[in-house]
């Protein structure tokens, strides 16, 4: 199940892009996330951390992810763009760490898997250590918004995929969610600090 890591998507790096072009839907996914949190009682909450890395991820034919972690992060949204009619496939995978941030003692690590088949302008929040992937795209083209948070400031342009500059030291409980984002359209938000 867990062969080499193998990306099959085709990466664009927006960082702080997102931040200067549209501001509004960078207060957008923190308010969302940060209420989700709230909501779930997770911690840390997202306005005491930082936007590590944000990518349109574009899959095609063929493509897949396969499994991985997004090591040095806290948590991954992955917001998906594409309508569900727009491809064939590309079924987001997890399999959640529980309370001793260990995978729980089973006879078949497929039965820990949770599938997830994301509406449009749904998203996906989980803890950034929880192994993922995305099955093969039969057909068609699936994009996703992927933002992860970290402990540390946002990062900017010209670092794609920073690695920390010291040890996180967060304990993060197993989690995952999927909401679709236009449920909280009409909410009001207090934009986060900093």
């Amino acid at each position: 199940l867990f062969d080499e890591y193998g990306g099959g998507n085709n990466v664009t790096f927006i960082n702080n892009l997102l931040y200067i072009t549209m501001p509004d839907l960078y207060y957008y996914i923190y308010n969302i996330s940060s209420y989700l949190i709230e909501y779930y009682n997770w911690r840390p909450n997202t306005k005491q951390l930082g936007i590590r890395v944000v990518e349109l991820l574009e899959y095609t034919v063929d493509s897949e992810l396969s499994w991985h972690s997004d090591y040095d992060s806290i948590y991954t949204m992955v917001i998906m763009l594409s309508n569900e009619n727009d491809y064939n496939g590309g079924t987001f995978m997890i399999i959640p760490r529980y309370e001793n941030n260990q995978l729980k003692e089973r006879e078949n690590i497929e039965d820990d898997i949770i599938y997830i088949d994301p509406s449009q302008y749904s998203a996906i929040l989980f803890d950034s250590l929880a192994d993922h992937s995305v099955s093969k795209i039969l057909d068609g083209q699936r994009t996703v918004l992927a933002i992860e948070f970290w402990p540390f400031s946002d990062t900017n342009m010209s670092h794609l995929r920073p690695p920390p500059d010291e040890s996180l030291g967060y304990l993060v409980p197993s989690f995952y969610i999927q909401e679709p984002i236009s449920k909280y359209a009409n909410k009001q938000f207090t934009i986060p600090d900093g």
